[in-house]
């Protein structure tokens, strides 16, 4: 016989599994069979749904419970590459789940730490940790190593607010320093739904929140390690920058090679934020892969002008390993946020997969980075931060992947596309994470930007191959004392985008308000979304339907006629102008977020100014058309009836009414809606959780 023959056996797996599965199992399979390389992305999506899980329970479940879910998911792992597809895929996906939910657990007990349990003005004594600038301008410092004197329960950390204090800061991390403050406990929602801020204040064992008007006392320079150390040499590189560079450019520049806002004025970053470019200073996955990217590309370039090297060595990898630890780096000097670990890990990937021969940007390399950092901060899953970054990244990643599947944009022929590709490429990434990021935007922030689209397209090619190029080349000069040029032309980049900013935000209209949605609206896109990207085939169109669904029910959400704060000092009541105010002092913050929620930004002179009731020191009426009042009473003993609802900051409960007091509001800001036959009161969950102690 000549040559050889070689015979392929092919074997109809429905055949094969046919004897072993019911019939009506059968499309199924099928279906499954065809998305088999997309099944382990959906892994990454359970685990996190196990966290939400855990996280929308209204008590903590026992590390025995957590032990138990998390071993019987790893033997439902265990057993599912044993099973039928149809079978072993959903056990994967409850296994993830179970995995999801016992992690979360096992942080929270990790990361607990004492909470203040109500106000005190005390003395307080720490280190600093970090220097900042609170929203309203006043420096701001974070302190461990906390004593609270007179107090038995001592957070791990306390954050305090200077003011006062607008002059330049000169406190550095590692002060021990001692200082009189009123502090309190992380305050809970301002209204129900809203955003809890006492669960992140948990998770970054943040006991105590204030602020003092007395001058803080410098002890010493406390003993810290190269943590410590760290912090210090990052708070000198930030004044080295802004001794260079002055003003608002200095800041900027402070704020994206180190992380220091602590100096960057306030109608700067309202700009920023109205522009949609406010991304550009948190120091995340851009940052991470323009700093990280220029070292790979730089060097590559460099080696291969040596024929020898070149020939030699496999200088894309030698470029990958300098790359990784050029963002170690940047991680480390830049503070080494939430943010900037996660970009981290996916830029680990990035590298990992070009060290292993694999494609860098796929989208097993994004579920990869999303399973490493749910594992390390399973929390991490709530923040508008880690919703946003994976958000943009899965949808660019998806949106490339699909494009590189048509001729025309491979464009064999060296056409229009070839000539122009880096600028589609541009436009059309800046639209597909505008798109992909504009719900959390709008659920978490309440606003978009009109113009973020003009704003970012003008900015970005500055960012990524000016401003950050030049920083790069300045740390690696500054050694040297050579860093003034790279500097001063990075200078020049941040100007232009400074510039972009004030014009972008000036324009009319600059930014839209957008009300409250309820979190199942956020969902169903989310879920609408993920389809979207994961599916292959033709039923990947039905991952618009939860989409279109979810839009009716963000727009019908209602808001609540009224609302009480949390401190019972101050009642919102819904007008057709914006929410009319009770009192012209107190409960700022909660004010504010009232105003975001409702999609009507006004001031708080205008806001009190709507209130058209009775108003006094120590009364304020609202009468509503079905009857009924609103009476808020200092003292709680006015003249009520079963029809009326009074709120009081005293524990007095007036009989014949329905009364709001301080200890109905201990877990957030109350709503109200008015029926014909009366009110309807809404209370924030009581979650026995530890960072929502009964």
């Amino acid at each position: 016989m000549k040559g050889s023959a070689v015979i392929v056996c092919r074997v109809s797996s429905a055949s094969f599994y046919e004897p072993s599965i019911p019939v009506w199992l059968t499309p199924f399979e099928a279906t499954l069979e065809g998305q088999r390389r997309q099944l382990i992305l959906w892994w990454p999506v359970a685990f996190g749904a196990g966290v939400i899980a855990y996280f929308t329970l209204s008590s903590e479940p026992s590390l025995l419970v957590a032990g138990v879910c998390a071993l019987f998911g790893a033997l439902l792992l265990v057993a599912s590459p044993k099973a039928l597809l149809s079978v072993s895929f959903p056990m994967m996906l409850i296994a993830a789940m179970l995995l999801g939910g016992a992690m979360a657990t096992l942080r929270t007990a990790h990361v607990g730490a004492p909470v203040l349990s109500g106000p005190v003005a005390t003395t307080v004594e720490g280190r600093i940790r970090e220097v900042s600038r609170s929203a309203s301008g006043n420096p701001r410092i974070e302190l461990d190593q906390v004593i609270l004197y007179e107090r038995h329960a001592q957070p791990a950390r306390v954050r305090i607010a200077l003011v006062g204090n607008r002059a330049p800061i000169t406190l550095r991390p590692g002060d021990c320093v001692r200082l009189h403050a009123r502090l309190s406990p992380p305050s809970p929602p301002v209204e129900p739904g809203g955003y809890d801020f006492r669960r992140h204040a948990f998770f970054e064992q943040l006991g105590a929140l204030g602020y003092t008007t007395t001058p803080v006392l410098k002890r010493s320079t406390c003993a810290g390690g190269w943590g410590i150390t760290l912090l210090r040499w990052r708070h000198d590189i930030s004044r080295g920058i802004q001794s260079r560079m002055e003003g608002r450019t200095g800041a900027f520049a402070a704020a994206i090679l180190v992380g220091d806002r602590a100096n960057l004025p306030v109608d700067t970053l309202e700009a920023l934020r109205a522009s949609n470019l406010a991304h550009l200073l948190a120091i995340s996955g851009l940052h991470m892969g323009l700093v990280s990217g220029f070292v790979f590309f730089a060097l590559r370039k460099a080696l291969a002008l040596s024929p020898r090297i070149s020939l030699t060595y496999n200088t894309k990898k030698i470029a990958a390993v300098a790359a990784f630890f050029a963002a170690l780096a940047f991680l480390a000097i830049s503070g080494a946020s939430v943010a900037t670990q996660r970009a981290f890990i996916m830029v680990t990937v990035v590298f990992g997969a070009v060290l292993l021969d694999r494609p860098p940007f796929t989208l097993r390399a994004v579920a990869l980075a999303a399973t490493l950092i749910l594992l390390w901060r399973p929390e991490s899953v709530l923040s508008a931060g880690f919703q946003m970054s994976f958000a943009a990244t899965a949808a660019l990643v998806a949106t490339f992947e699909q494009l590189r599947r048509y001729a025309w944009w491979r464009d064999a022929e060296r056409g229009f596309v070839s000539r122009f590709r880096p600028v589609l490429a541009l436009i059309i990434a800046s639209l597909v994470a505008g798109f992909a990021t504009a719900p959390f935007g709008a659920f978490h922030f309440n606003q978009s930007a009109s113009y973020g689209l003009i704003a970012n397209l003008l900015t970005v090619p500055v960012m990524s191959l000016f401003v950050m190029p030049a920083g790069v080349v300045a740390a690696l000069l500054a050694p040297f004392g050579l860093e003034g040029l790279a500097l001063m032309a990075m200078g020049v980049g941040i100007e232009w985008i400074l510039r972009v900013a004030e014009t972008v935000a000036s324009l009319p209209g600059a930014t839209r308000a957008i009300p409250m949605g309820p979190p199942i609206a956020l969902a169903l896109i989310v879920a609408g979304g993920l389809w979207l990207i994961l599916w292959r085939g033709a039923g990947r169109v039905l991952g618009l339907a939860p989409m279109l669904l979810a839009l009716p029910l963000w727009a019908t959400h209602p808001r609540p006629d009224i609302l009480i704060s949390a401190d019972a000092r101050v009642v919102g009541v819904l007008t057709e102008e914006g929410r009319a105010l009770s009192a012209r002092r107190g409960s700022g913050f909660a004010v504010e977020t009232w105003a975001e929620h409702d999609a009507q930004p006004i001031s708080r002179e205008t806001a009190v100014g709507l209130w058209t009731g009775q108003r006094g020191r120590d009364q304020a009426v609202w009468d509503f058309a079905t009857g009924t009042r609103l009476i808020w009473s200092r003292e709680g003993t006015p003249n009520c009836s079963d029809r009326d609802v009074v709120v009081t900051p005293s524990q007095t409960r007036p009989n014949g009414c329905q009364t709001i007091t301080p200890d109905d509001l201990r877990h957030g800001g109350v709503s109200v809606f008015v029926t014909p036959n009366g009110f309807e009161l809404r209370y924030p969950r009581a979650d026995n959780r530890p960072w929502a102690p009964q």
